[in-house]
């Protein structure tokens, strides 16, 4: 399927049997970050959050269940080219992964992000994602929001 906006991808589109898997540490579980979530390791995947590992869950029900096309998962967008200002110090480029790209059954494209906290950083760069694409970010909080916009389209966020 060929997208009307554009993004790096990482091309790993989610069928029922696809395996994918990171480095996993079991000292993960017992790390939390400052906004007191998680690190959750599910079929040797590293989730960020129990948040984002229930969303996979769902996703990937939705997946088996024919209700959804695929998904993929930290999808890297950049949001601003690196440069060189007029001191010609290099400056990086601005990057945000989405947790999850999906698609419906009937060619809708979802992105995703699974949030229990906004932070002000994640606020400019949905600001700075929906300029430059032209599409919305949704920001899930439960599950339910994420049955709703998937298999409804009814979004009740911000």
């Amino acid at each position: 399927m060929k997208r009307d906006w554009k993004y790096p991808t990482t091309n790993k589109k989610w069928k029922v049997n696809n395996a994918y898997s990171h480095n996993t540490d079991n000292s993960l579980n017992d790390k939390k970050n400052k906004y007191s979530n998680e690190f959750t390791v599910v079929n040797n995947i590293k989730f960020q959050s129990k948040l984002e590992s229930k969303a996979y869950n769902v996703l990937r029900q939705m997946l088996m269940a024919k209700l959804i096309k695929s998904f993929e998962m930290q999808v890297k967008c950049i949001l601003q080219d690196k440069f060189r200002n007029q001191l010609g110090k290099m400056r990086r480029e601005i990057k945000y992964f989405a947790d999850f790209v999906v698609i419906t059954n009937d060619d809708i494209e979802y992105v995703i992000d699974t949030k229990g906290y906004e932070t002000e950083v994640f606020k400019i760069k949905k600001k700075m994602f929906e300029y430059k694409f032209k599409k919305p970010l949704y920001s899930i909080k439960n599950m339910g929001a994420l049955d709703n916009l998937i298999l409804g389209g009814v979004y009740n966020g911000k």
